[in-house]
């Protein structure tokens, strides 16, 4: 069979790439092209561009390159006519997958969506799109395959990927020389880490007494990095990120999936986010939840503070590090929050159950 997956960024890549594994062992004749990373690519997949790295992050990122995006958007959907693949799999980055939904569908591809987007959160408006055009939706938050399916969009829940990638990997296993009382994780797009490490930057240079480590994505320029890491108290470790969550008495994190990653290995954390003015206030216009973390979101209630915009200041920052390394209150607090997300993510394998859904599409489609 001939696979098409579209990743736009890091997380999606490595997600892909599981999934890939085993869609593999169970289809030796596969074949994959579409669009990802490193990852995907080291499982087989054939880049219909030469440059796979498309993500971007927030409104005027978009802006910005929204030329590019188009060039990338034609490309692929010229790749999809010529190609006629079996399946299209979109994994998140609804931004760029949704505008691909009525192309493919209107040439007759069966389309699965693995790792729905955040239409819950920000633009139900679209969900009639998944409804119209999207053959099978695959969540990882259990909350949401009761939402979409209420609202009529086929949807199973296959599991967390990132419990799966956790449960899987040696995170115990760093060089115990590494000396590390803070893990920081400014996130992995460009925009992203660049405006999180400035206020980092200070943080740093405020508690000369502690130990950080930044935990680097290869994906990033290297010069992203460089002022943070002229402080002497703070270095830069690629590529050791679970190993590094595990071994730090504290994580601040960028929203995002880290903050899962963070909880499912059971590091106390502080979550923060800013971002241009624009893109804040049109965030306000149209997101509806209470909660930026995953952690919270999934919970339904505060378990990790979050530090949002004008929230996120130097003070207010080491006041939370203070509290979180300190007060043992807090700590078991977020403790036994995060032993309720293991308990709701439950233990199914993502990836294998996401390639049983699919190969099940497939051979639906061949009857």
């Amino acid at each position: 069979m001939k696979y098409f997956l579209i990743a736009g960024d890091y997380s999606g890549d490595i997600h892909g790439s599981s999934l890939m594994h085993v869609l593999k062992k169970k289809d030796t004749k596969s074949e994959f092209i579409g669009l990802g990373g490193n990852e995907m690519c080291k499982e087989g997949m054939t880049s219909v561009i030469s440059k796979s790295d498309f993500s971007v992050m927030g409104i005027t990122d978009v802006v910005l390159r929204l030329s590019y995006l188009i060039r990338v958007l034609n490309h692929v959907k010229k790749a999809l006519r010529q190609t006629s693949p079996d399946i299209l799999i979109l994994i998140d980055y609804s931004g760029f997958n949704l505008r691909l939904l009525k192309f493919a569908h209107d040439l007759g591809i069966p389309i699965c969506y693995y790792i729905a987007p955040k239409l819950w959160a920000w633009n139900e408006g679209r969900i009639k799109m998944l409804r119209k055009y999207v053959n099978r939706l695959l969540v990882i938050l259990p909350f949401e395959a009761a939402y979409f399916n209420e609202l009529n969009v086929s949807t199973r829940y296959v599991g967390s990927p990132v419990l799966e990638n956790i449960d899987r990997s040696n995170h115990n296993s760093l060089n115990s020389a590494i000396d590390l009382d803070i893990v920081l994780m400014p996130g992995s797009r460009i925009s992203e880490v660049k405006t999180m490490l400035e206020i980092l930057f200070e943080i740093v240079r405020f508690k000369p007494h502690l130990k950080f480590v930044v935990a680097g994505v290869k994906t990033i320029p290297k010069e992203c990095y460089d002022k943070i890491s002229l402080l002497e108290n703070c270095e830069i470790i690629y590529s050791k990120t679970y190993e590094l969550i595990s071994k730090a008495q504290l994580a601040i994190v960028a929203s995002g999936t880290a903050t899962l990653e963070v909880a499912l290995l059971n590091t106390p954390q502080v979550v923060i986010y800013r971002t241009n003015l624009l893109n804040y206030w049109l965030a306000k216009l149209f997101i509806k939840v209470k909660y930026i973390s995953l952690v919270n979101l999934l919970l339904d209630r505060r378990v990790v503070d979050e530090l949002i915009q004008d929230e996120l200041s130097v003070t207010n920052l080491n006041m939370k590090i203070q509290e979180v390394m300190t007060n043992s209150e807090t700590k078991k607090r977020i403790s036994e929050g995060y032993s309720e997300i293991r308990y709701i993510l439950g233990e199914q394998i993502a990836s294998e159950n996401a390639a049983n859904e699919i190969v099940g599409m497939l051979k639906f489609k061949q009857l």
